[in-house]
Protein backbone atom coordinates (compact mmCIF):
# COMPACT_ATOMS: atom_id res chain seq x y z
CA UNK A 1 0.00 0.00 0.00
CA UNK A 2 1.47 3.43 -1.02
CA UNK A 3 0.26 6.86 0.74
CA UNK A 4 0.83 10.50 -0.39
CA UNK A 5 0.82 14.01 0.74
CA UNK A 6 -1.73 16.15 -1.12
CA UNK A 7 1.43 18.20 -2.18
CA UNK A 8 3.92 15.07 -3.03
CA UNK A 9 6.28 16.11 -0.32
CA UNK A 10 5.99 12.66 1.87
CA UNK A 11 4.82 9.44 0.99
CA UNK A 12 5.05 5.86 3.38
CA UNK A 13 5.00 2.64 1.48
CA UNK A 14 3.14 -0.18 3.55
CA UNK A 15 4.65 -3.91 3.00
CA UNK A 16 2.20 -6.33 2.52
CA UNK A 17 4.36 -8.35 5.54
CA UNK A 18 3.26 -5.32 8.05
CA UNK A 19 -0.47 -4.91 7.30
CA UNK A 20 -0.44 -8.87 7.44
CA UNK A 21 1.04 -8.20 11.13
CA UNK A 22 -1.34 -5.49 11.85
CA UNK A 23 -4.47 -7.64 11.08
CA UNK A 24 -3.05 -10.51 13.27
CA UNK A 25 -2.59 -8.67 16.16
CA UNK A 26 -5.81 -6.38 15.60
CA UNK A 27 -7.20 -9.76 15.62
CA UNK A 28 -5.87 -10.92 18.92
CA UNK A 29 -7.00 -7.70 20.67
CA UNK A 30 -10.74 -8.40 20.12
CA UNK A 31 -12.79 -4.94 21.35
CA UNK A 32 -9.80 -3.36 23.00
CA UNK A 33 -7.26 -0.99 21.57
CA UNK A 34 -3.49 -2.45 20.18
CA UNK A 35 -0.88 -1.25 18.74
CA UNK A 36 2.87 -1.32 18.66
CA UNK A 37 6.00 0.55 16.12
CA UNK A 38 6.47 1.04 12.63
CA UNK A 39 10.03 -0.10 11.08
CA UNK A 40 11.67 0.05 8.20
CA UNK A 41 13.73 3.23 6.43
CA UNK A 42 13.40 6.28 4.19
CA UNK A 43 14.36 6.55 0.39
CA UNK A 44 18.20 8.40 -0.14
CA UNK A 45 15.87 11.74 -0.71
CA UNK A 46 13.64 11.04 2.53
CA UNK A 47 10.62 11.36 0.72
CA UNK A 48 9.16 8.01 1.66
CA UNK A 49 9.20 6.40 4.22
CA UNK A 50 9.30 2.39 3.48
CA UNK A 51 7.54 0.61 6.41
CA UNK A 52 8.43 -3.21 6.09
CA UNK A 53 7.82 -4.11 9.68
CA UNK A 54 5.55 -3.31 12.87
CA UNK A 55 5.60 -4.82 16.49
CA UNK A 56 2.96 -6.12 18.05
CA UNK A 57 2.27 -4.32 21.55
CA UNK A 58 5.15 -4.92 24.18
CA UNK A 59 4.58 -7.03 27.32
CA UNK A 60 4.43 -3.75 29.73
CA UNK A 61 1.51 -2.49 27.33
CA UNK A 62 -1.61 -1.34 28.83
CA UNK A 63 -4.96 -1.25 27.11
CA UNK A 64 -8.60 -0.33 27.11
CA UNK A 65 -11.65 -0.01 25.20
CA UNK A 66 -10.89 3.77 23.95
CA UNK A 67 -7.19 4.04 24.84
CA UNK A 68 -3.97 2.70 24.20
CA UNK A 69 -0.53 2.81 26.39
CA UNK A 70 2.26 1.59 24.40
CA UNK A 71 5.22 0.22 26.63
CA UNK A 72 8.64 0.05 25.61
CA UNK A 73 9.73 -3.59 27.09
CA UNK A 74 12.28 -5.01 24.54
CA UNK A 75 11.66 -2.74 21.78
CA UNK A 76 15.37 -0.87 22.46
CA UNK A 77 17.34 -4.51 22.29
CA UNK A 78 15.46 -4.74 19.14
CA UNK A 79 16.24 -1.55 17.58
CA UNK A 80 19.37 -1.52 18.40
CA UNK A 81 19.22 -4.96 16.78
CA UNK A 82 18.36 -4.12 13.43
CA UNK A 83 20.13 -0.51 13.50
CA UNK A 84 22.97 -2.80 11.87
CA UNK A 85 20.85 -3.93 8.87
CA UNK A 86 19.51 -0.02 8.21
CA UNK A 87 15.94 -0.67 9.35
CA UNK A 88 15.05 1.90 12.09
CA UNK A 89 12.15 3.32 14.35
CA UNK A 90 9.77 4.97 11.74
CA UNK A 91 6.70 6.11 14.07
CA UNK A 92 3.91 4.21 15.39
CA UNK A 93 0.41 2.24 14.45
CA UNK A 94 -2.35 1.38 16.82
CA UNK A 95 -6.41 0.25 16.24
CA UNK A 96 -9.32 2.41 17.04
CA UNK A 97 -11.92 -0.67 17.54
CA UNK A 98 -15.02 0.09 15.86
CA UNK A 99 -14.42 4.03 15.63
CA UNK A 100 -12.80 6.24 12.73
CA UNK A 101 -9.19 6.11 12.11
CA UNK A 102 -8.94 9.88 13.57
CA UNK A 103 -5.93 10.86 15.55
CA UNK A 104 -7.36 11.88 18.98
CA UNK A 105 -5.47 14.79 20.93
CA UNK A 106 -3.50 12.59 22.91
CA UNK A 107 -2.10 11.05 20.04
CA UNK A 108 -1.25 13.88 18.21
CA UNK A 109 -0.05 15.22 21.59
CA UNK A 110 2.46 11.83 21.57
CA UNK A 111 3.75 12.48 18.19
CA UNK A 112 4.62 15.52 18.73
CA UNK A 113 6.96 14.47 22.18
CA UNK A 114 8.48 11.96 19.59
CA UNK A 115 9.34 14.31 17.14
CA UNK A 116 10.81 16.57 19.51
CA UNK A 117 12.41 13.85 21.43
CA UNK A 118 15.86 13.24 20.79
CA UNK A 119 16.35 9.70 21.93
CA UNK A 120 13.36 9.01 19.40
CA UNK A 121 16.17 9.79 16.42
CA UNK A 122 12.33 10.30 14.08
CA UNK A 123 12.06 14.34 13.58
CA UNK A 124 9.57 13.17 10.76
CA UNK A 125 7.21 10.03 12.80
CA UNK A 126 4.50 8.66 11.51
CA UNK A 127 1.45 7.85 12.99
CA UNK A 128 -0.53 5.14 11.22
CA UNK A 129 -4.21 4.42 12.72
CA UNK A 130 -6.36 1.62 11.78
CA UNK A 131 -10.07 2.06 12.33
CA UNK A 132 -12.91 -0.40 12.72
CA UNK A 133 -12.01 -4.29 12.90
CA UNK A 134 -10.22 -6.88 10.71
CA UNK A 135 -13.39 -7.44 8.74
CA UNK A 136 -14.18 -3.95 7.88
CA UNK A 137 -11.19 -1.56 8.42
CA UNK A 138 -9.95 1.71 7.33
CA UNK A 139 -6.32 2.81 7.41
CA UNK A 140 -5.06 6.91 7.85
CA UNK A 141 -1.70 7.68 7.87
CA UNK A 142 0.02 11.02 9.25
CA UNK A 143 3.37 12.79 9.50
CA UNK A 144 4.34 15.00 12.33
CA UNK A 145 6.89 17.57 10.79
CA UNK A 146 7.29 20.94 12.49
CA UNK A 147 4.69 21.17 14.96
CA UNK A 148 1.85 20.33 12.01
CA UNK A 149 0.29 17.63 10.96
CA UNK A 150 -0.23 15.99 7.04
CA UNK A 151 -2.03 13.46 6.20
CA UNK A 152 -0.91 11.24 3.82
CA UNK A 153 -3.85 9.92 1.48
CA UNK A 154 -3.88 5.96 0.10
CA UNK A 155 -3.23 6.39 -3.88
Amino acid sequence: MKFQSADTRFSMELADAALTKILETIQQAEDEETGGILLGYYTRSHATARVMAVTGPPVDSKKGRSWFYRGMAGLRQLLEALWPQKVYYLGEWHLHPRALPTPSEDDKTEMFTISRTTSYQCPEPILLIIGGSVEAYSIRTFVFVNGKVTELMLL
